[in-house]
């Protein structure tokens, strides 16, 4: 299991390295580091006291995991403003004829939504539980002595992260304006905009719209669950999280499309990595 834990810390220590090397060439600077850099500090010191102390390597891995997701969250992020910095003419007439094409008409089904309170109050949730089911997955996974679901669940990420960012680096674009997008579409159009910019590490925005990535994590997330007495409850959340990403993501059909392609993309890509013994039987109850 070390072993997977240096590849996805060789991993995230990449990411940030790259992000480290291209910011100043394309401007960008980012502040108020104070935040994270507590979380990370507590997050590793919890890491460190279980795995020393041996009062419970349940609570060891489950820090460790925690550690890496937030760097890679973090490192992540930075790498997709500086796609956005280079990126070229947006693809939002392309993206709309292709919707027009599948028959999806965003501003309908926006209008079929907004009179039913309690079903955008769900479908609102449903778009917001990413966080929450990356930490259950975590405690889940190593509670049941199953750190390999959630290497297998980060190393899809990392990998679908790079994909959809590459994407997002040829095909850039806004998406609808939904409302609480405002902040994201103003942070997009600034970094397009180049010269000398400087954002708040802890208000980092989600600019890519094509591919949509929380449809990426939707199926990763419940492809990690695929053995676990989880599974109906992620199927169920992540279900309705895909319905809620056109309205709340202000997403086009197409970008879900897409990222559900990216994620079964990434997860073919690191089957050469995955090791069947270690899941051979197993079961996350």
């Amino acid at each position: 299991m070390r072993r997977q834990f240096l590849v996805i810390w060789a991993a995230v220590i990449g990411l940030s390295v790259i992000d480290l090397l291209l910011c100043p060439r394309l401007q960008l600077r980012f502040h108020h580091w104070a935040p994270l850099a507590l979380a990370l500090g507590i997050t590793g010191g919890i890491a460190l006291f279980y795995h020393f102390s041996g009062r419970s390597a349940a609570l060891a891995r489950a820090a460790e995991w925690t550690l890496l997701w937030l760097g890679f969250v973090n490192a992540g992020t930075v790498l997709i403003y500086l796609a956005a910095a280079c990126g070229g003419p947006t693809r939002d007439a392309a993206l709309a004829m292709i919707d027009a094409a599948l028959g999806f008409d965003w501003t309908r089904w926006y209008n079929f939504l907004a009179p039913y309170r309690g079903l955008r109050f769900v479908l609102w949730l449903g778009y917001l539980s990413l966080f929450p089911q990356i930490l259950v997955s975590i405690f889940w996974f190593s509670c049941r002595d199953l750190d390999y679901f959630n290497y297998e669940l980060l190393l899809n990420n990392i990998v679908a992260l790079l994909i959809t960012t590459a994407i997002f680096l040829l095909f850039p674009a806004f998406g609808h304006l939904a409302p609480g997008r405002e902040r994201e579409i103003q942070v997009l159009l600034a970094v397009r905009g180049g010269g000398r910019l400087s954002f708040d590490l802890s208000q980092l925005q989600g600019l890519i719209s094509f591919p949509s990535y929380h449809t990426v994590l939707a199926v990763l997330l419940t492809w990690a669950h695929r053995r676990s007495a989880l599974l109906p409850l992620v199927a169920l959340v992540n279900a309705v999280m895909l319905f809620s990403i056109p309205s709340y993501g202000g997403h086009y059909l197409i970008d879900m499309i897409a990222g559900a392609a990216v994620a079964f993309l990434a997860i073919a890509a690191t089957a050469a990595a995955h090791q069947p013994r270690a899941i051979a039987g197993a079961t996350a109850g």
